[in-house]
């Protein structure tokens, strides 16, 4: 299992789409918001910093997500690596990723 998720995410190319645009992948589910933003910041009187995060969690819930992540891969159907057709020539030259057609919006 170990780095299988690093080996094998190009399985997971169906559930994003990418805007050839900007050059951002997103997950089909939409934007996940950070964990922390800027606002989430903040300053005592002596100017010494503490950050409250909405979403925390220790390491170990790492070893559960890399389990997690594993059996996704596992059930997961490889994508449909047919290039894309609606990209310009000029990208096309440019791109030296695998792209599937089914990923642009």
């Amino acid at each position: 299992m170990r780095f299988a998720c690093a080996r094998d995410g190009w399985r997971l190319l169906g559930d994003h789409r990418f805007d050839p645009a900007c050059g951002r992948w997103i997950h089909c589910t939409g934007v996940v918001g950070p964990p922390l933003r800027l606002g989430d910041v903040k300053y005592d009187d002596s100017g010494t910093h503490r950050a409250t995060s909405r979403l925390t969690s220790g390491e170990e819930l790492l070893a559960h997500q890399l389990r997690e992540g594993a059996e996704i891969l596992r059930t997961e159907p490889e994508p449909d690596l047919t290039p894309p057709g609606s990209v310009s020539d000029d990208f096309e030259h440019l791109r030296w990723f695998g792209l599937p057609g089914s990923a642009i919006h």
